[in-house]
């Protein structure tokens, strides 16, 4: 991948790292004086109004509303009736009317009416009231609360609570300094120091006290911690890739988006800011202002080159202008009201980021599609994550602005709500991070070596399941059980209508104690190592099972006789028990090399490169060598450069320096570990037993050799087979059954059904001089000519002349075919017979119940040429009727002898065909009947000759 690239500049690096430098710094400090500040562990607000109800004042129910208005902090917008105005509330209206005017305004407002309808906050019981009530008694019921806050919130147990203090106190002092409002009274609160007490003076119910609060330390809550880690980690990656990688736009964008997203986030929601001290709030509410806004606009910017130049946001010009000019005047607009009013900077920024968000969406909108589907396959997991992250911050955003139109959120939730937020943004940094170290963008290569991510996972998983058990340890100490009120005797277990005693069911609870505590520790423990089982087999860091190695080697190599299968045997178990990135093997036999056809890790020819290369020098170094292994780092020179090239790490003998079998080059694990001792004596183990494998297939392949000479003799079996008929003629009034069955594995007997005109069907029987391979070829010779002539409708007798003038030419001298043909044609109820030299057609006459032989004139194929052979050949009719049954053999039937040479002949074959066909057997019958009969007369000795049978039934 090309990078969009500019000019590297040293001081641009320079400014990038003090940039990123001095805003970490600014965020760790802004956490440390968040986390060390001063806290009383309440919440106070300016009140509503500055009239205060010193006396009871007794009325008639108001009317219940909603309040309308902006929204005040902490309190509810739900007015409810009530008959009377109470010491402590704070008036909020008069009929309707806001007060403003403090207590004399309010005498004022009073004197006029004669009965008037007040809404009152009631903090204390955290309502809103309203009540009519004499304006006359009410004039004389309130005082003003000039410069005092109203506590609406005391935390449980908190440094407020301990001291005594109560929603709806108004505070009037601290350390006896007065204050303007809510702002400056926080102020003069976190100026004491953490536990030390502090005095507030406060108004209750009209009467003055004062409370001791010893403060606390504010401390950081864990969404909040969470979200300064994962800002931290923006900040260092935007710097890292900023400073590493200048000249590359897309990386210098990036990380300086990431650099001022990550103060934002690292910043935003670490409350309370205002009261901090002010060089620091100068300088971090410019770099908080500019980062929110500016780090969005180069975040977007980046992806104008991330991961290629996209040419939707290449072509959007004024847009990104138009971002920058945004950020920078929400920048502006921000500071301008933060040092004006006294309003915490954070509740200003969330609007200006919240704009710039959108905006940045709007402009990065359907640009995707301009890229390529390669460059949309790569931008694919960050779009998605970093759409999610967007989406996500409005959407909260705009819930907690409806939200707080209802009530405060709670703390718990505000802290879920930042802890998640925080895994998502972690999880955009993680994408990127992983897309471009797996694609090696921005000339970076991030990936982990195995090992290592192993170590941190795995450590991950322990701390998780321990911690998971520790929890559920601390639960169960606190957990109250309801045992049921029974009672275990010798005879029975006894339901009690009372509760057991205290002593037996203490008892009682601390056995399911124990025995809940031993079922979960044993199944932690379980988890425990089912979780490192799989990590380990994830990151291949199992260890060795010698056992099962010594099996699959058995397994997977022991059947194999062959160099190759040894080599795919060997490499198989390899990568099942050893997995590494390459291996490969080369077999030694004396000076001669066998390397393996295959390999693991290399690509198309590299591993026939590899061998042709330098191979014979590294079996050379190897037999000088004296350890087992050889490092490719102690190779000589050129041969350590090779190996180098193709990532092989090591070798490793098969069989001894001194008889050495074979070499065994492996590359890196797949766990990307060092090779230990370990792994030397598994090599060791399976190499030994290789060696014995190697030297048998040695030896057998010569066998091998032979080997596949009948297995092509075999196929040539196969094909002579399938060459002749699969399934008998179908032709009305014969049924015909026929088999031919070579002495070796292919013969040279023929025979073959030639069909044509209707009613009409060609039997052919042949009988090549000699088996074997050459008969088996004249064979299939022989059937290609018959069947081409066939073609051409020639007569019987002419079909033959033709097929020897054919076969002659290139018979050899000593070679001849003898063939018996038989041709029937159903409507004249004839056959015409011609013979070339073989047996004779045996004809079993329905009528005379007896056997004829038909045995017309001719001489053997390819014996004699031309007219000669013409002249000798004489072509018979023979008629037949319905019943009648034809047969025709080879020599091979006639001539099966047993062990005393007597020949089956055909007074036998006559008689058993007699038989058969007086009995009215079927062909298929009568061939298997046959062949049966000259296997049994040979008494089991081989077969020497092929032996064809062909059947002919009229019907």
């Amino acid at each position: 991948m090309t990078p969009t690239t500019s000019r590297p500049r040293a001081l641009l690096r320079a400014a990038i790292a003090v940039l990123g430098i001095t805003l970490a710094v600014l965020a760790a400090l802004n956490l440390f004086i968040v986390g060390r500040a001063a806290t009383d562990e309440n919440l106070f607000i300016d009140p509503l109004s500055r009239v205060y109800v010193v006396e009871r004042v007794a009325g008639t129910p108001g009317t219940p509303r909603a309040i309308d208005g902006p929204p005040a902090p902490l309190v509810p917008r739900q007015v409810s009736a009530a008959s009377s105005v109470e010491p402590g509330d704070v008036l909020m209206e008069f009929d309707g009317q806001r007060i403003f005017n403090g207590a004399t305004g309010a005498r004022e407002a009073l004197a006029t009416r004669d009965r008037v309808e007040v809404t009152v906050l009631r903090a204390r019981l955290k309502q809103v009231v309203s009540v009519v009530v004499p304006a006359a008694e009410l004039r004389e019921a309130i005082r003003s609360i000039e410069n005092t806050v109203l506590v609406m919130q005391v935390t449980p147990g908190g440094a407020s609570d301990l001291a005594g203090m109560l929603p709806g106190d108004v505070i009037t002092r601290i350390n006896g300094e007065g204050f303007a409002g809510s702002a400056d009274a926080d102020r003069i609160m976190r100026t004491s120091q953490v536990g030390r007490a502090s005095a507030y003076d406060v108004l209750r119910g009209g009467e003055t006290l004062t409370l001791e609060v010893r403060l606390k330390a504010f401390g950081v809550g864990t969404g909040a911690l969470l979200l300064f880690v994962v800002g931290f980690l923006y900040i260092v990656s935007g710097t890292l890739f900023a400073t590493l990688r200048t000249h590359i736009k897309a990386a210098l964008y990036l990380g300086l988006g990431w650099i001022g997203t990550g103060f934002a986030i690292a910043v935003i929601l670490n409350h309370p800011r205002r009261t901090m001290p002010t060089w620091y709030l100068f300088s971090s509410d410019v770099a908080l202002a500019l980062s929110a806004t500016l780090g969005i606009v180069l975040w977007l910017h980046a992806l104008k080159y991330f991961p290629r130049e996209r040419p939707g946001l290449v072509a959007r010009k004024r847009t990104l202008r138009g971002a920058y000019v945004l950020a920078v005047l929400l920048a502006i607009a921000t500071l301008a009201f933060t040092w004006k009013a006294s309003v915490n900077i954070d509740g200003l920024f969330v609007p200006s980021a919240v704009i710039v968000l959108i905006y940045a969406g709007l402009a990065a909108a359907g640009t995707r599609k301009s890229y390529s589907p390669e460059d949309r396959q790569i931008a694919g997991p960050v779009s998605v994550a970093t759409s999610i992250a967007v989406i996500f911050a409005i959407v909260t955003v705009v819930v907690g602005v409806i939200g707080s139109r209802r009530g405060p959120t709670t703390p718990a939730t505000v802290s879920l709500i930042q802890s998640f937020g925080a895994l998502l943004l972690l999880g955009v940094l993680a994408v990127y991070l992983l897309v471009i170290g797996r694609y090696r963008l921005l000339e970076l290569d991030l990936r982990l070596r195995r090992n290592v991510q192993y170590l941190v996972i795995s450590s991950a998983w322990t701390t998780t399941v321990v911690a998971a058990g520790l929890w559920l340890w601390w639960r169960m100490m606190h957990v109250e059980l309801v045992l049921p009120n029974v009672r275990l005797t010798q005879d029975a277990l006894e339901v009690m209508p009372t509760p057991m005693e205290a002593v037996r069911n203490d008892v009682f609870e601390k056995g399911v104690l124990i025995a809940g505590a031993v079922v979960f520790a044993y199944a932690f423990r379980a988890l425990l190592k089912r979780g490192h089982r799989f990590l380990a087999e994830q990151y291949y860091q199992g260890g060795y099972d010698y056992q099962r190695a010594g099996r699959e080697v058995t397994e997977v190599m022991g059947p194999r006789m062959d160099l190759d299968g040894l080599a795919e045997g060997l490499l198989t178990v390899m990568s099942r028990l050893m997995p590494v990135k390459r291996a490969g093997v080369v077999f030694v036999q004396g000076e001669r090399l066998v390397s393996s056809k295959r390999s693991i890790g290399f690509e198309g020819g590299d591993w026939d490169i590899f061998c042709s290369g330098c191979v014979e020098e590294a079996v050379s170094v190897l037999r000088s060598a004296r350890e087992g292994e050889l490092d490719t780092e102690y190779a000589p020179p050129r041969l350590r450069l090779a190996l180098r090239r193709a990532q092989v790490h090591y070798l490793y003998p098969i069989g001894g320096h001194d008889e050495l079998r074979g070499v065994i080059f492996v590359g890196e694990k797949l766990s990307e570990a060092a090779y230990t001792a370990d792994d030397f004596a598994f090599l060791g183990a399976v190499a030994g037993r290789a060696a014995l494998l190697v030297e048998n297939a040695f030896l057998y392949e010569n066998l091998a050799a032979q080997e596949r000479v009948r297995q092509e003799l075999a196929i040539a079996r196969r094909i002579q087979l399938e060459s002749l008929p699969q399934r008998p003629p179908n032709v009305p009034g014969l049924d015909v059954a026929g088999v031919s069955v070579p002495a070796q594995e292919v013969g040279g007997d023929y025979f073959d059904y030639l069909e044509g005109v209707e009613g009409r069907l060609g039997v052919m029987i042949g009988d090549v001089s000699g088996k074997g391979t050459s008969a088996a070829l004249y064979m299939s010779k022989l059937q290609g000519i018959v069947r081409s002539l066939h073609g051409f409708g020639l007569p019987p007798r002419q079909l033959l002349v033709r097929t020897n003038d054919l076969l002659g030419r290139d018979m050899e001298k000593r070679a001849f075919v003898t063939v018996l043909g038989a041709f029937f044609d159903t409507r004249t109820r004839e056959a015409t017979v011609v013979r070339a030299g073989h047996l004779p057609l045996y004809h079993w006459q329905a009528a005379t119940g007896t056997v004829t032989r038909v045995l017309p004139r001719g001489l053997g194929l390819g014996l004699v040429a031309g007219e000669l052979f013409g002249v000798e050949l004489e072509e018979r009719k023979v008629s037949y009727a319905p019943g009648d049954v034809f047969l025709l053999v080879s020599d091979g039937i006639t001539e099966a002898y047993d062990a005393e040479r007597d020949e089956f002949g055909e007074e036998r074959l006559e008689a058993l065909f007699t038989r058969l066909a007086r009995s009215n057997t079927p062909v298929a019958g009568i061939v298997s009947a046959v062949n049966a009969a000259a296997g049994e007369h040979a008494a089991g000795a081989a077969q020497h000759d092929d032996q064809t049978v062909i059947a002919i039934r009229v019907n």
